[in-house]
């Protein structure tokens, strides 16, 4: 009885918070997509665990090299990434070090 309002109060809290980190990373991802730069690149490694994984790529932008990678879960899609294969990125202009995948989200 004592305990339910201070219950409700830490889940109220946490789920203010989850929406808060939520909106952040839509807000980043939407950044680069709606106003970033589409640019080739060419993975470098991929690894998997389980169901889940890493792909990490190389990329030109404004004529420097950048390397960036992204977290992925093992589906079809992912499953065809290959080490050398080329992809075709999206790279936030105000942050070129940051870059995803696009049809892993289009």
């Amino acid at each position: 009885p004592a305990a339910v309002p201070a219950f409700l109060s830490i889940t109220a809290l946490i789920t203010l918070v989850g929406t808060g980190v939520l909106l952040w990373r839509f807000q980043i991802m939407w950044s680069a997509f709606f106003n970033g730069a589409q640019v080739r690149g060419k993975i470098t490694d991929v690894q998997m665990r389980r169901d889940r994984g890493k792909v990490n790529y190389a990329y030109i932008f404004n004529h420097e090299e950048y390397q960036s990678g992204a977290p992925i879960h093992r589906n079809k899609q992912t499953l065809a990434l290959k080490t050398g294969s080329p992809v075709i990125l999206m790279v936030d202009k105000k942050k070129p070090t940051r870059a995803f995948i696009r049809d892993l989200y289009l």
